[in-house]
């Protein structure tokens, strides 16, 4: 089954700013309000070490994932396999715009179980507060 999330982020910062912030680990742990911890293991990739609250409990996991930059595009892709049951593959695109940027992602999320309805809300809820702590960076 594979399932697609669009969403778009407008942010009162450059483009590099923004493309910074997903390339750079550490950077990206700063902002991101699940991940807390990036280890590289290889040539742009990285085990993610994840906490979520799930059922009231905070559930720590990790998972590999990969890092493609592509500056000459302003576009950052980021792959993972999950629990070895959810493939992900995130695709961000930062547009400049008068007052800031513009990130228009999207999310594949692949599986052979029905998972993505559950997982659509975990990324809409994680990423709207990822880009907005990238947001008010001072």
């Amino acid at each position: 089954m594979i399932s697609s999330l669009m969403m778009e982020h407008r942010l009162g910062k450059s483009v590099h700013q923004v493309y910074d912030c997903l390339i750079d680990p550490q950077k990206f742990v700063r902002f991101h309000p699940v991940i807390y911890r990036m280890d590289p293991i290889g040539q742009s990739t990285y085990l993610v070490h994840e906490k979520l609250g799930l059922l009231g409990m905070k559930v720590n996991f990790t998972y590999t994932a990969k890092i493609v930059e592509q500056p000459t595009q302003n576009k950052v892709e980021m792959s993972a396999r999950v629990f070895g049951l959810v493939n992900l593959d995130i695709q961000f695109i930062i547009t400049p715009q008068q007052d800031g940027c513009l990130v228009s992602e999207c999310i594949q999320i692949r599986s052979s179980l029905p998972l993505a309805w559950a997982m659509k809300p975990v990324f809409k809820k994680q990423h709207t507060l990822l880009f907005e702590a990238i947001g008010a960076q001072a």
